[in-house]
Order: C-alpha cells, then structure tokens, then sequence
C-alpha cells in the first residue's frame, strides 16, 4: 500500500506507517550427515553448518575425500560429537538444466544460450572451493602473442608435435568435458590429473587471450585441446549461423545424472 508524504495542521500528530521488517533467512540448522562417494565406494559422516542437506543431495566435502563428488545418505540432528574429529561439508552443487540439447560428435551440444549448465554451475560440479578462497587475489596476466586463427593454429611456434598429439589424446578420451562460448568469451574444463579451467576469447575465427590455470606458463596441452574440440564443434551443421553454444562430454553427462538421479532436476 502507497503512503501518502505531506504536511497536516492538525495539532495531533499523525500515526507513522508502520515499516515492516524483514526477517533474516533462518540459518541451516546442524547436522550430521551420511555421505557416500561412488568413486572409492565409501561412507563416511560429516558435520554440516552451511546448508539445508537431505538424502540424495550432492555435496564435497573437506579432508581425506577432498574433491570427490559425495551424496548425501542420510541426515540426522540427534548427535553428540567432538568436531575435532570431524571433517565438515563445504559445498552443495546443484544440478539443474532446462531446455534441448543434441548428441554431436562425443558431446552433447545446446546451441545458443545456454539449456545446459553455465560455467560457473560446472565448475560448482568439479572444483570445490578451496581453503582461503577470495583471501588472496591472484594477478593473471595474458601475453598480447597468444592470437591465433583458429584453423591454422598448429602453425603457432608454441604449437609442437609432443603438444598436439597429447591433446589429440586428451580429445579421444573425451577430457575436455565442457565448453562454453557465450558472446565472444569461451570457457572449457578439461579432465587431467586434475581439473583445469581453459578461458578465451573467440570472434570470426580468432581466439585470443587463451589461459589455463594448469603450472605451464606458455599454450598447453590442455589449450590445445580445447582449441581442437572448439574447431570441430564450430564445424558442426548444427551450429551454422549460431556463435553461441554449451557443450558438454557425453558419457561425464550419463554419469553425473546416473549418479544423481534424486538431485538432477532436468526442466
């Protein structure tokens, strides 16, 4: 209801609105809870503050499994236990998509915006916060050499025999399990010893500014098969005339709502 501001002359003074107050969100109550990671085929507890948690969620964790996607088996608020000798639950990613997707080549590919998962939800998926993020800021800088035409890029110096066949290799194992290019700016994951983030820009051919956060200084296996999967996949008939796609690995995709059929929320 709109209140009407002036001035009265009457001697009364007039009643004030009332404000109403917002009440704060009500904190997560504590938890104890069951999680079984399907990669080692365990289950251990876990304490939990931070999140609404039931069965079926999937959550990382800290400690021993560490990066290992768990789900939650069960959850229970009648407990008494020494912390000390707990590891804690430090993320709940979540895994919901709406839209069509195709299956092209090993990958199924959402042209446009995207019907699949942005980069930031995928990353929720494979890289869990870690310990002290957004205490320290890391300075990334980009050398103005690594610009290169797409179709030719093996001819870069920084392109080497040993780097393109790694990657080929890479790319027949389907590790690149996500890219992403949404209005010139491309991101990518890629499946090594660990997960590596891939970013870029791509316009009419061109990509430049390509980093990955892997030790290597200069253009890596891991940039060269991005730029592999993204040349192939820009050659696909069903991206004609569309500069914007997602793009994710097909067996990483059956696996994560294989393993999540009770979180996964397809729309």
């Amino acid at each position: 209801m709109k209140q009407a501001i002036g001035f009265s002359n009457r001697s009364e003074p007039a009643p004030a609105p009332a404000v109403p107050v917002p009440s704060a969100a009500a904190a997560p109550v504590r938890c104890l809870a069951e999680v079984h990671f399907p990669s080692v085929d365990t289950t251990f507890p876990y304490s939990n503050d931070l999140f609404e948690l039931k069965p079926g969620d999937a959550v990382f964790v800290s400690g021993k499994f560490a990066g290992k996607l768990g789900f939650v088996t069960s959850v229970t608020t009648r407990f008494k236990i020494d912390l000390a000798y707990y590891k804690k639950v430090v993320a709940k990613p979540e895994f919901r998509f709406s839209g069509s997707f195709n299956p092209v080549l090993s990958m199924i590919l959402s042209p446009g915006s995207a019907a699949l998962p942005d980069a930031a939800t995928f990353k929720s998926w494979v890289q869990p916060p870690k310990d002290g993020d957004g205490e320290e800021i890391n300075q990334i800088v980009v050398g103005d050499g690594f610009a290169f035409d797409l179709d030719d890029f093996e001819q870069d110096d920084e392109v080497d025999e040993a780097k393109v066949e790694r990657a080929l290799e890479y790319c027949r194992e389907g590790r690149v399990r996500y890219l992403s290019l949404q209005n010139g700016v491309g991101t990518a994951f890629v499946e090594g010893s660990v997960w590596y983030e891939v970013n870029f820009r791509y316009v009419e051919g061109q990509v430049w500014d390509m980093y990955c956060d892997c030790p290597c200084p200069g253009l890596c296996k891991h940039d060269i098969a991005v730029l592999i999967v993204l040349r192939a996949l820009l050659q696909q008939p069903e991206l004609f005339g569309e500069s914007d796609f997602t793009a994710v690995d097909q067996s990483f995709f059956s696996k994560i709502v294989s393993m999540n059929r009770q979180s996964v929320v397809l729309q």
